[in-house]
């Protein structure tokens, strides 16, 4: 979805602003871990239920390892994304850790 009219909605340009501001923070981000990072875009008008189930009421809303990192003009720095996706890969280790040992 842009922004416009669309139906009785309106979406301001300001949001289309936000997302990409959002992306190229991930994406800048993601080139600085040492690890392969996915990032994915989604659409928050169609695929609201997944945004409200991580907290996020206003798009944008950016989710790193399952968890909100920030939503709406909360726009992180590409440090805050580094370090969110440094702390989501260590969760994984220490799970992946644990599992072994259960083995």
């Amino acid at each position: 979805m842009v922004s416009g009219r669309h139906g009785i909605l309106r979406v301001p340009e300001s949001f289309c602003r936000e997302c990409h501001v959002f992306t190229r923070r991930a994406d800048q981000a993601a080139e600085r871990v040492d690890a392969d990072v996915e990032v994915r875009v989604f659409s928050w008008w169609t695929r609201f239920l997944g945004a409200l189930r991580h907290g996020g009421y206003h798009p944008p809303v950016m989710v790193v390892g399952g968890r909100r990192l920030c939503q709406g003009r909360d726009v992180p720095t590409t440090d805050g994304v580094v370090a969110a996706i440094e702390a989501a890969l260590d969760r994984n280790s220490e799970f992946d850790r644990s599992r072994s040992h259960d083995s």
